[in-house]
């Protein structure tokens, strides 16, 4: 799909209702928002390959839902750390912020060292990185705490123990 192409599709899905849905129900505020909910670019974002131009020019394109779809479509191994400051220099809600942070920060070498360093930085959804950080970090300890319990009791099971 060509970026032409993408800038279409995402207006044919525009929605202005869905706008004030989202400010109202989730508090999501958007500059230049089409009003199309994240279900639905996941969904657009399967149609396209990986492209790491075409990512950035939908970025650059302002429009709110392309700047998301950009994070579904960049290679997580060609991210910089100058784009990452590029892009987190310009989140605006929740929404953008953990969409790129999980589905794109979180998955690249820079991230432990640029949550780190945006801990102490003012804007809130650059401190918001650390916390999903943190979260995630948490969510792996009880995950293999989990595990751990689960291993013993397999092994209690099938000793005969239990």
């Amino acid at each position: 799909m060509t970026y032409k192409q993408i800038i279409s599709e995402l207006k044919k899905l525009g929605d202005k209702d869905k706008i004030v849905l989202k400010e109202k129900k989730f508090g999501i505020t958007a500059n230049n928002s089409l009003g199309i909910y994240h279900n639905d670019l996941k969904e657009l974002a399967k149609q396209i390959d990986k492209d790491n131009q075409l990512a950035i020019q939908l970025f650059d394109s302002g429009i709110y839902e392309a700047r998301i779809l950009c994070s579904k479509l960049y290679n997580i191994s060609d991210l910089t750390e100058n784009l990452m400051e590029k892009w987190v220099a310009t989140f605006e809600n929740w929404e953008i912020c953990d969409t790129f942070c999980m589905g794109l920060f979180a998955k690249s070498k820079f991230a432990i060292s640029k949550a780190i360093q945006w801990t102490d930085r003012e804007n809130e959804f650059e401190k918001r990185i650390n916390k999903i950080e943190e979260l995630k970090a948490d969510n792996l300890a009880a995950l293999a705490k989990q595990n751990n319990l689960f291993s013993s009791l397999q092994h209690a099971a099938f000793s005969g123990q239990l």
